[in-house]
């Protein structure tokens, strides 16, 4: 009451729609920033999963090239590959 006695009511209405549209334009750019945000998170998480699948089929080719060599090595070379896998997965 004592402040709309010393302030009048087209006082107040001007600083009613200066408010507002303060509030709007935080509104809008914190809308924006946060949008930003989001988009380069996806772009992250997108350029992730091209890097390990890159990997993955590397580590395919790389699996499957054993399968062609002689047996003491073949097999040494396939329990590293599981090992590299199981580190990758499990620690990593």
């Amino acid at each position: 009451m004592l402040f709309r006695k010393i302030f009048p009511d087209p006082l107040n209405k001007a600083n009613n729609d200066f408010i507002s549209l303060s509030l709007s334009t935080v509104g809008l750019f914190s809308s924006v920033l946060i949008s930003l945000i989001v988009v380069n998170t996806w772009n992250f998480y997108t350029d992730v999963e091209q890097i390990v699948n890159k990997e993955a089929h590397a580590v395919e080719d790389f699996f499957r090239a054993t399968q062609g060599m002689p047996e003491p090595m073949r097999s040494v070379l396939m329990n590293d590959v599981k090992g590299y896998v199981d580190v990758v997965t499990k620690k990593e």
